[in-house]
């Protein structure tokens, strides 16, 4: 969606007329309709391309943080997994999950009683207590 469509929808959303957001903001009605219509100035453009690359543009015009601010990796990562077909969006949450799982230690079932296992030795159920 565009800068300008995503204008018009907040105008809307926000219940304004073209003429009452001029009047408020104190510019002529054309420069709102042209905003409106696509005809943009060019910092329009250039701060949606500064977005793409991951710019916080609402902190950039408002001096306020909105949300949670991410690196451009994040970006590139978040931006791959929106574009990928679902088969490989679920790939790559299980994938995230299981390493996830992975750095929290060995999960014991069963019973437990009886000395503390403190070291384990490869994989599977190979848990040796240490007195």
């Amino acid at each position: 969606m565009s800068f300008s469509r995503r204008l018009v929808e907040e105008r809307k959303r926000l219940k304004f007329k073209q003429k009452e957001i001029s009047e408020r903001l104190g510019i002529h009605i054309n420069s709102q309709l042209d905003y409106e219509k696509e005809r943009l100035p060019s910092f329009a453009v250039y701060l949606e391309r500064l977005a793409d690359l991951g710019f916080d543009i609402g902190y950039i015009v408002t001096g306020a943080r909105q949300g949670v601010v991410l690196t451009a990796e994040e970006c590139e990562v978040l931006a791959l997994y929106r574009k990928a077909p679902e088969t490989i969006q679920t790939a790559a949450k299980a994938v995230l999950v299981s390493g996830h799982h992975a750095t929290q230690g060995p999960i014991v079932n069963g019973n437990v009683a009886g000395p503390v296992a403190t070291n384990y030795y490869g994989g599977g159920n190979d848990y040796v207590a240490k007195n």
